[in-house]
């Protein structure tokens, strides 16, 4: 019998809160016994936190990633899995904050990096990319600019040795996305067309990032 086997088993059955409460009785079992045996893992976190991200509840999934930030110890740490699990589910949110909260998980993880260096937690090109798609199925205001801004950031850190983040057709297609489905006054809709042919001949001119989709 084993927690983590059974955490799995109920997150590919779709019940999260399933998952959720076996993770509880981990936590509660290991705080009465200390038996290492049933203490819970980061691999214990993050298997809820896929599972309430499939099932469209961001919310819970960033509460249990919260929780796991603060109890966190030698077997539980928050990792880039955990975080891009949960940028995950705000980007398939239909909350009107969604890309907001998207963009300042990615920017805690950022921080949390330069700060301690926990390369743990360092974000690669999906937490960048699914960030982006958040922006793109945005109806905020200026989400080609916020699109296209995470894009160049991304550019920065690939040209200044950062091979984790290196661009790619996605992940420009995504912020055309964006351009696209911008709503808006003229001006507005003006930009977004310029950020996109701009994004496009870049795409063209740098076959290190992939080709254009036909």
């Amino acid at each position: 019998f084993h927690f983590n086997s059974v955490i799995h088993a109920w997150a590919r059955e779709g019940s999260a809160q399933r998952s959720q409460q076996i993770l509880e009785r981990m936590e509660q079992a290991y705080e009465r016994t200390k038996d290492d045996n049933i203490q819970p893992t980061t691999i214990s976190y993050n298997a809820v936190i896929d599972a309430w991200a499939r099932s469209g509840d961001a919310y819970r999934a960033e509460e249990v990633l919260r929780h796991m930030e603060k109890v966190q110890n030698e077997r539980v740490k928050p990792n880039v899995r955990s975080y891009n699990a949960v940028l995950n589910a705000w980007a398939k949110s239909f909350d009107p904050e969604s890309a907001i909260k998207a963009e300042g998980i990615l920017d805690f993880m950022e921080r949390q990096f330069l700060s301690n260096g926990n390369k743990d937690v360092q974000p690669d090109s999906t937490s960048f990319s699914t960030v982006i798609n958040a922006w793109a199925r945005s109806n905020k205001q200026n989400k080609a600019g916020r699109a296209h801004n995470i894009l160049r950031h991304m550019k920065d850190l690939h040209k200044n040795g950062n091979t984790n983040v290196r661009p790619n057709a996605i992940v420009y297609n995504a912020v055309m996305n964006a351009c696209a489905f911008t709503q808006g006054d003229v001006l507005e809709s003006s930009r977004a067309m310029e950020i996109a042919n701009s994004v496009l001949k870049e795409l063209s001119d740098s076959p290190d990032y992939g080709n254009p989709d036909q």
